[in-house]
């Protein structure tokens, strides 16, 4: 059951790397609805993923996978972030401050990796 998890885990990661090449690329790009998009978050197929791959990875998988797919997540949220900030796409402080978080919690969970 934690593959499952997993599985349902990178799916939706990729779908969100598919929903930010799909947005403007413009000032007016907004995190919240790159994630969790802009309806009900029970009408929103990618959220309802998310809820369902977070429950069942916290449930049935170790804390080490779990810990290494909040690392591959901040890197990649890093790249992105990073990535937007040098195009010019969303507001720069928003990038920098998610920027931010990624690195200090990609640190802190690589941290825990390599400790265990």
């Amino acid at each position: 059951m934690k593959y499952v998890g997993v599985a349902l885990y990178v799916f939706w990661l990729l779908l969100t790397m598919f929903k930010f090449e799909s947005m403007p690329k413009d000032r007016n790009l907004s995190y919240r609805d790159v994630f969790f998009g802009n309806i009900v978050w029970y009408h929103n197929l990618r959220t309802l993923l998310f809820a369902a791959a977070v429950v069942i990875t916290v449930i049935y998988a170790p804390l080490k996978i779990i810990y290494l797919l909040i690392l591959i997540s901040c890197i990649i949220l890093g790249i992105v972030c990073l990535r937007n900030f040098f195009n010019l796409v969303g507001n720069p402080w928003i990038d920098l401050g998610f920027l931010m978080g990624a690195v200090i919690c990609g640190i802190l969970s690589g941290l825990f990796i390599f400790k265990m």
